[in-house]
């Protein structure tokens, strides 16, 4: 791409060409992965009921609510932009900065573009009180592990 030539231009030939997706690449659109695997999150005494956090620097949250404690991606479903890294994590929520999605602190979409729920991943807790995310088991937002 020349000096001159801006990313708009660039994605509309990229295009024109027919690679929709080499396009999107190209401009940084759809950057993350989602979580695969098995993640260690901490201790449960260091997710107190209220809280919500990033696990490491994984596209994952762990959360802790009167239920339990449940897990969910930090992909954003609108584009695809890792949430933990191109947006923000809370208490109170999360939020996209790619296109402006808000969610709410158990993934429910608050705010578009994006229309999907975050997804939810199965949670364990050791009995020495270590928390382990099966990011290949997808569950039911209303699914909590027991602490």
């Amino acid at each position: 791409m020349s000096a001159t030539t801006s990313p708009r231009r660039r994605f509309l030939q990229v295009i024109a060409q027919g690679g929709a997706l080499a396009g999107a690449a190209s401009l940084g659109l759809g950057c993350g992965n989602g979580p695969a695997g098995i993640y260690d999150a901490g201790a449960v005494s260091a997710v107190p009921v209220g809280a919500l956090h990033q696990v490491g620097s994984a596209p994952l949250a762990i959360g802790h609510d009167e239920g339990g404690l449940y897990a969910m991606t930090l992909i954003c479903p609108h584009a695809n932009c890792d949430m933990g890294s191109q947006g923000a994590v809370s208490p109170s929520g999360v939020v996209c900065y790619c296109h402006g999605s808000s969610f709410d602190v158990t993934g429910g979409v608050l705010n578009g573009p994006a229309h999907d729920p975050l997804e939810h991943y199965a949670v364990t807790v050791s009995a020495a009180g270590e928390i382990t995310v099966d990011a290949d088991t997808p569950v039911d937002a209303s699914v909590r592990a027991a602490v």
